[in-house]
């Protein structure tokens, strides 16, 4: 179930490649091991902005690469996090390999204009306006920059307005240089290609030629937490809460029990958190909770979207649900939360592009081992006290965020 055959080009870039022709499309990826948080001192959003513009690429049609993959009926897309920055399709199976070869192109051998450079900058600074319109993505930037102040971690993905208008080309360009020869790389099929074939298709892209050399391991220490209790005030309009805190780092084991207690807490009909704040109080029709991991820590959060009046009440019913979890809530509802994540785990990957994503995202990139069903395993193994022990760290050490702000 979900074997992987792994191989590695002559210069050390890993291939991951699940060979499946029972799905009827097929996904393929370039995933880069960095991401914001490596965006350098002073030029927040840089890994984003060169995410866009390698999106932008030209092709051999003259093409950029999103309209060529568009060409051949498929969909391509990128995406820029915190320590990921991915390139992918989805394709119909003979064209996977062309897909590939154009991805992996992209990366290698970027071919920008200045026009490309100057469009792609502006269509960020649309982004990020339309992020900074939205209480409910402005309060995530400000709830992981109170979560890790002053750390990598802790800065917006797409950086600050000011920083991406005072990019440049060059700038964007040193930055790739640098991650071609120092970044994890890996390249990635789900559907029908072999893992020869994935090495095949990127002969003579650039990507098989790259001169690699191991990245510094050591990075920014991680902050004490400082304890900032919430304001008294409240927005006198609909606001949104992040609560939550630090989680532990993706190669530990107890991070699974941070993703169950999402579940516990989560959206879902059957999680806690549903049955005291929605069905219980009628409150609270906007929420989610989950957890990510990073290299040296990880964030656990509920989402959650109130009028102002109810906001005290709200903050009160999250810190009781995770009190009543860490004194040891209900065998059945720790039951059906293993079971949540295990499904969402597994349900995402019953399509090649969540797979390919899950991939390059659990294995960062093609650094660590990883696969899904050892993770959906881990999930519905996860011990009742580990679990509790998760809510009991999180109630000791809860960073509470709400946007808009007061008076604002």
């Amino acid at each position: 179930m979900f074997a992987v055959d792994r191989m590695t080009l002559d210069n050390g870039v890993p291939v991951l490649a699940r060979t499946d022709h029972r799905f009827a499309t097929a996904a393929v990826a370039v995933a880069v091991g960095a991401g914001s948080r490596d965006d350098p001192a002073g030029q927040g959003g840089t890994l984003h902005l060169l995410e866009h513009l390698l999106m932008s690429s030209r092709t051999a049609s003259s093409r950029p690469l999103a309209e060529e993959i568009g060409a051949g009926g498929g969909t391509g897309n990128a995406v820029t996090a915190l320590e990921l920055m991915l390139l992918h399709a989805q394709v119909l199976p003979e064209h996977a390999a062309p897909a590939l070869a154009t991805l992996a192109t992209a990366v290698a051998r970027p071919d920008i204009t200045t026009a490309d450079f100057e469009a792609e900058r502006t269509a960020v600074l649309q982004e990020l306006a339309a992020a900074a319109a939205d209480p409910a993505d402005v309060v995530q930037d400000a709830f992981v920059g109170q979560l890790f102040p002053g750390h990598p971690l802790g800065r917006p993905v797409g950086g600050t307005p000011e920083e991406v208008r005072a990019a440049s080309p060059e700038g964007v360009l040193a930055v790739h240089r640098e991650l071609l020869a120092t970044a994890p790389l890996a390249l990635i099929a789900v559907g029908p290609l072999t893992a020869k074939e994935v090495a095949d298709a990127v002969r003579g892209t650039g990507i098989d030629e790259l001169a690699r050399r191991p990245r510094e391991t050591a990075g920014a220490v991680l902050p004490p937490l400082s304890a900032v209790p919430p304001a008294r005030d409240w927005p006198a309009e609909y606001c949104w809460l992040s609560i939550g805190g630090r989680s532990p780092a993706a190669d530990d084991p107890a991070r699974h029990a941070y993703t169950v207690l999402g579940h516990l807490l989560g959206g879902g009909s059957c999680s806690l958190l549903y049955r005291r704040l929605r069905v219980e109080k009628g409150l609270g029709y906007h929420f989610q909770a989950w957890h990510r991991s990073y290299r040296d820590a990880g964030s656990w959060r509920v989402l959650i979207g109130a009028e102002p009046e109810n906001g005290p009440l709200v903050l009160d019913i999250v810190r009781s649900c995770l009190a009543e979890v860490a004194a040891g809530a209900e065998a059945g509802l720790i039951g059906v939360a293993r079971r949540a994540a295990a499904f969402d785990l597994l349900e995402e990957a019953d399509n090649p592009l969540g797979q390919a994503i899950q991939l390059a995202r659990g294995t960062g990139a093609g650094v660590r081992p990883w696969s899904a069903a050892e993770e959906a395993a881990a999930l519905r193994a996860v011990p009742d006290a580990e679990i509790a022990a998760a809510a009991a760290r999180l109630l000791a050490e809860l960073t509470v965020t709400v946007r808009p702000e007061a008076g604002r």
